[in-house]
């Protein structure tokens, strides 16, 4: 569950969202619309911590955005409007890079799904859809 009291968001000396209140409730889906600039990446980023609001109160499952510790972030999925990937490196070299960073890599699922979804481990980045 999502829950959102109150909270402002300002950038730029403009007001993004004030006072904005919403409760998600678990299983259920929402779509979150809206045109360029309205705010709908910045609502993500303050729900999910990467950015502060200026004010209120954010908790996912009844804690505070910022007391979310490692053991609740992994059961969060979020994909970005753009990625973090290194464009010139390999799939291969995104995935080792990748595992470097998560002490509870999964090898055997990262090679499924790579044959699943027919990456081309060697093909850089940048040539990938």
């Amino acid at each position: 569950m999502v829950t959102l009291q109150n909270i402002n968001f300002t950038y730029r000396h403009h007001a993004v969202f004030n006072a904005l209140n919403l409760q998600l409730q678990a299983g259920c889906i929402y779509g979150l619309l809206g045109k360029n600039g309205a705010g709908k990446t910045s609502l993500l980023h303050t729900i999910l911590g990467f950015t502060p609001a200026s004010g209120g109160n954010i908790s996912l499952w009844q804690t505070p955005v910022s007391e979310i510790g490692p053991e609740i972030r992994q059961q969060i999925g979020f994909v970005p409007q753009q990625d973090d990937l290194l464009p010139h490196a390999t799939a291969a070299q995104q995935l080792e890079l990748f595992r470097r960073f998560q002490p509870r890599w999964d090898q055997a699922l990262a090679t499924r799904l790579v044959q699943d979804w027919e990456i081309p481990l060697q093909t850089p980045q940048h040539k990938l859809s």
